[in-house]
């Protein structure tokens, strides 16, 4: 059901009038303006949409039922469901990048961590409650540049982020060449000679490749499962063991000498935003 849930929620939105989204907060639809035409092209009439932002808040009991009488689903799954697809949206945001959701329009947090809607169409929705801005006396007022220098501000801030996100991007690809240096599961290692290997120095011995694993989380079942299938489909050699079938490891095999485990490990660590650590057995 995961990839209908945009479709649940853009329904129960244009025949309700209003969606509570948990840890993001309500958007509502004013039914007053030609609802006929949510239907009628899949997206909702321009300036209909709008939005307050809220910390808390919980699933629409009646957006479960309703659910349930479209799928034949019970609660928990459905729940269950729902859940998985709001903690990737928040996973999206913390990171600052914006969280679609097909046929409503995209959750972004700005730099005060604040929430905001962005409809469909392309307008970002209006706060459902906006303060009254007080008017400065006329010696208190801001001078401000011409539009020229406006724009020339901005066209410098646009060259930079673009040279930054270069610069980011090359370091990424480099990461990604060197994890591309492990060998897979079936490729069995055959190992030295316990000759050869008394022969080598400690030093040696450090220097060698030796294989390790960085783990990326263990969590559920249904958590584990979708993350696995959304870093395959993003194209990352992630690989997911169990020892129980209740918790799941998802994690990436390294072969590389083992000084290299801090630095592989505070790579994926600063590309994946959260905490990463290494294991030196991997319990496939």
């Amino acid at each position: 059901m995961s990839s209908r849930v945009p479709f649940f929620l853009r329904s129960y939105l244009a025949s309700q009038g209003s969606l509570s989204l948990p840890g993001f907060g309500r958007i509502m639809f004013d039914m007053s303006l030609s609802p006929d035409a949510s239907e009628a092209n899949n997206r909702f009439p321009p300036d209909s949409l709008t939005f307050r932002a809220e910390a808390k808040g919980s699933w629409d009991p009646e957006l479960i039922d309703f659910i349930c009488r479209e799928t034949g689903k019970i609660r928990p799954l459905i729940m269950s469901d729902l859940n998985s697809y709001l903690e990737f949206g928040h996973e999206l945001t913390m990171t600052s990048k914006p969280f679609y959701i097909e046929g409503i329009g995209w959750l972004q947090q700005n730099a005060q961590h604040e929430v905001t809607l962005m409809q469909e169409d392309g307008v970002i929705a209006p706060s459902e409650i906006r303060p009254q801005r007080r008017e400065r006396p006329r010696s208190l007022q801001r001078f401000t540049f011409p539009a020229y220098i406006r724009w020339s501000s901005i066209a410098v801030v646009l060259l930079l982020s673009s040279l930054a996100a270069a610069l980011g991007y090359v370091a990424v690809s480099g990461i990604w060449r060197g994890l591309s240096l492990f060998q897979p599961r079936d490729a069995a290692i055959a190992p030295a000679p316990a000759k050869e290997t008394a022969d080598l120095a400690p030093a040696q011995l450090i220097e060698k490749p030796y294989p390790f694993v960085v783990v990326l989380e263990v969590s559920s079942r249904n958590r584990a499962l979708k993350r696995y299938a959304d870093l395959k489909e993003w194209g990352h050699p992630v690989r997911m063991s169990t020892k129980d079938s209740v918790k799941f490891k998802l994690y990436i095999p390294i072969r590389a000498p083992l000084p290299d485990t801090a630095r592989h490990r505070d790579s994926l660590s600063l590309f994946f935003n959260r905490k990463v650590w290494i294991e030196t057995h991997p319990d496939e």
